[in-house]
């Protein structure tokens, strides 16, 4: 049998699954300070789980989750139901476009193969946690909102290309690539401020 857990909240009852001295061991959320079992509370009583280090901080330009993708044109067919969505960024790409991630895990009798470093996606897990799905449409790496490509020197990799590979870059003209910079969006493996 093949479970999927997600925590959304904290435990309204402890603190770290801690009861305090005369109590002890929390027998709510068994002692793991997190829990799906909040009824009888009001949401604005809760505290959201923490985002753990394995998802992405926010959904790239690409999301599979965010509207307009194909993965949600295709009404889900691509996306999982019983099992994490990866993110693509950073995965090296195999035959016909696939992302394939470069080390995985399968346990004996798992039905499913896990990629090992790969975060998990922001839109994935907004979806399983209740949060809010990305608002903005869905466009390809390297678009403006209007569709218009970012201004770029020949032969340059554009900004959020998940393709490109890292070089060194080199401030000569900061005027024309702050203007590059600001057309582009952020880079979606940059934590938040």
């Amino acid at each position: 049998m093949t479970e999927l857990v997600v925590y959304r909240w904290r435990c309204p009852f402890c603190t770290e699954g801690d009861m305090g001295q005369s109590q002890g061991r929390c027998l709510h959320c068994h002692g793991i300070g997190l829990t799906n079992d909040v009824g009888g509370w009001d949401e604005s009583e809760l505290t959201p789980a923490p985002l753990p280090p394995g998802v992405m901080r926010r959904a790239c330009v690409d999301c599979a989750f965010r509207s307009g993708s194909p993965e949600l044109e295709a009404n889900g067919a691509q996306l999982p139901v019983d099992a994490p969505f990866w993110c693509h960024h950073g995965m090296t790409k195999g035959y016909g476009g696939s992302y394939e991630p470069i080390a995985t895990y399968r346990p004996d009798g798992a039905t499913h193969t896990i990629p090992i470093g790969e975060q998990v996606c922001a839109g994935w897990w907004a979806l399983k946690t209740g949060r809010p799905l990305p608002a903005e449409e869905f466009r390809e790496p390297g678009r403006r909102a209007t569709d218009t490509p970012p201004p770029t020197r020949a032969g340059e990799p554009l900004l959020d290309d998940p393709s490109a590979s890292a070089a060194p870059v080199v401030h000569s003209a900061v005027s024309a690539q702050a203007t590059a910079v600001a057309d582009v969006d952020e880079n979606p493996h940059d934590e938040e401020p």
